[in-house]
């Protein structure tokens, strides 16, 4: 359910902000260059990210000055101005100290939160940044001043353009499937205007001064292939703040909450702001086993059903993605025969094989699809499979048998 938008007046401005979670500890997420508390909820890897968030704190979020739901007014505000903005929601929000979570031109307004206001900052997280955006003889990250402006000017007259978001002024892959609503959402949030007003005033933003006067504990993290936030100038970031941390993830997308590994990064905030590691959350497990053969053992006028192979495969978030291949040895014995043989368990080589695989994925059998390869009534052994695999209900002596069901995930 879409949480209510509330307002938090910060001089002249009132600021939009939603509140979600229960948390112990308060987390307040300061965007990026543009945002929209509303459109956030219509983005399902964010709302799935931000519910995540929310599970384990209490998350604030807000839409700066001149963005999303909140007034826009027409003169471009200060650093000074924007970053008290976080001062204003927090203390509508009822928070006295919070983790303040800054992503891309965000992470300078935590900092600069952070070194003016300390008694009111628990902790940093932050993703994407950089001291500056503009490169400097003594700088060597970002465009160039001419860069730059020409990049300003052209986003005034044209607005959002697919070159602007798959460039460096979002960084969004070209095959993500999200790109248009990322267009949408942009052309939402700002006005062509206000976001070369917002790009021009980034381009002005020198913290390296700063950083060494931030007192709180520190995470910076950032992927490799980042167009926007230069993973060297990250790293920059972190060394220049005494005590801070840098993570380094895999990838080229320049959001926290899409691109490939976003369960780490989950678990990663998680683990600083809670104290607490737990594994990256897979969706969903998907076990498939498949019936194929038909033998007739010597003992009896009737068939049963054995299993000739089976495939076990997941489908998971990033981080826990693996497959098994339980394959018996082709045999001519009856099952009678084959369920006997030495240290191969109560129901034969295959099962053992198979509960072997399937217990070193945390026990995932215990929930494994009901099958049922013979009739319940049949006489004689059993089929080599596990007894979690059996059912009442289909048609007897079936000669294929598909089963598919969702499991629980095994974190």
């Amino acid at each position: 359910m879409q949480p209510d938008t509330k307002y938090a007046k910060s001089g002249d401005v009132r600021v939009a902000y939603q509140v979600t979670g229960e948390g112990p500890v308060d987390l307040v997420l300061a965007p990026g260059t543009a945002s929209h508390l509303d459109l956030d909820w219509e983005w399902p890897e964010k709302a799935s990210f931000l519910e995540r968030l929310g599970s384990f704190c209490r998350l604030i979020r807000f839409d700066k000055r001149g963005t999303g739901l909140s007034d826009r007014p027409t003169d471009a505000a200060t650093l000074e101005e924007r970053m008290d903005d976080i001062r204003a929601v927090m203390d509508a929000a009822g928070s006295d100290r919070a983790v303040i979570f800054g992503y891309s031109e965000g992470a300078n307004l935590a900092l600069l939160f952070a070194a003016t206001f300390p008694e009111r900052t628990r902790a940093l997280v932050l993703w994407g940044a950089q001291a500056r955006w503009v490169r400097a003889d003594d700088y060597p990250w970002g465009p160039t001043r001419e860069e730059a402006e020409k990049e300003i000017a052209y986003l005034a007259e044209n607005g959002v353009t697919l070159e602007y978001l798959t460039g460096p002024g979002a960084g969004i892959p070209k095959d993500l499937p999200y790109v248009r609503f990322f267009m949408r959402y942009l052309k939402a949030s700002a006005s062509p205007s206000a976001l070369a007003a917002l790009e021009r005033m980034l381009g002005s933003i020198d913290m390296r001064d700063i950083l060494p006067s931030v007192r709180v504990p520190v995470v910076v993290m950032n992927r490799t292939g980042d167009p926007v936030a230069n993973v060297e100038a990250a790293r920059d970031v972190a060394a220049r703040i005494p005590g801070a941390r840098f993570v380094e993830f895999p990838g080229d997308a320049h959001p926290f909450f899409t691109g490939p590994a976003t369960g780490e990064i989950l678990a990663e905030i998680e683990t600083f702001v809670t104290g607490v590691r737990l594994p990256p959350a897979a969706d969903r497990v998907l076990v498939t086993v498949l019936f194929t053969d038909i033998v007739v053992p010597p003992q009896s006028s009737r068939p049963s059903a054995t299993t000739a192979g089976a495939s076990f495969s997941t489908a998971t978030t990033p981080g826990f993605a693996s497959s098994w291949n339980v394959m018996p040895e082709p045999r001519s014995t009856p099952l009678a025969t084959a369920s006997s043989r030495p240290s191969t368990g109560r129901h034969g080589p295959f099962a053992a094989r198979a509960l072997s695989a399937m217990r070193s994925r945390r026990s995932v059998w215990r929930s494994a699809p009901a099958c049922i390869p013979a009739r319940s009534n049949a006489k004689g052994p059993r089929p080599p499979a596990s007894r979690y695999m059996w059912a009442q209900g289909l048609p007897p002596w079936p000669s294929r048998v598909k089963c598919s069901s969702p499991l629980p995930s095994s974190s």
